[in-house]
């Protein structure tokens, strides 16, 4: 049994106390790993600019996508009250996360307003969210024609963003 597989099934059949705690560890992770990468980025380009290549260089470009300059301005104009409720949002929790790094929320506030959310995603996770992602799952990879949809369907999200990044000139 490999590493996911003991997770998986820790998460089927543990203990719900233990498994609410292990989602509130990992979503309180990340967005503090997302937000101090959003603080190393906003300090990078405020002392050395654009950078000219590699994993600093994508960096660079999704800060300054339009969907992160969205998402920093709705932080500017609403606040920390966005930090919680990116947390019950898909696709917009990231980008949130990232941009409260990167306009240099205080950290203390930061953290504080993302522990509301931390414990609204776990307790969905814990409940019907990790429900849904596996039924998901197991009805793509029943189904050979599903599974094929599935793939097709990354594929061309890979493609459209790999299209639509600005490139290094």
């Amino acid at each position: 049994m490999g590493l996911i597989d003991a997770i998986a099934e820790f998460v089927r059949s543990g203990p719900v106390a233990f498994v609410y705690l292990f989602f509130l560890f990992g979503a309180f992770s990340r967005s503090q790993a997302i937000y101090w990468l959003g603080r190393y980025m906003g300090s990078f380009i405020t002392k050395r600019g654009r950078p000219h290549g590699g994993w600093r260089l994508r960096m660079y470009n999704r800060v300054h996508a339009d969907s992160t300059q969205n998402a920093i301005a709705a932080l500017r104009r609403r606040g920390w009250p966005m930090i919680p409720f990116s947390f019950v949002t898909v696709g917009l929790q990231t980008l949130i996360q990232l941009s409260a790094g990167v306009i240099a929320m205080p950290w203390l506030r930061y953290s504080i307003a993302s522990i509301p959310g931390a414990i609204a995603w776990a307790l969905i996770y814990t409940t019907i969210g990790w429900a849904v992602w596996s039924a998901a799952f197991r009805a793509a990879t029943g189904s050979p024609w599903a599974l094929l949809a599935l793939l097709v369907a990354a594929l061309a999200l890979v493609w459209r963003r790999t299209r639509n990044t600005p490139t290094a000139a």
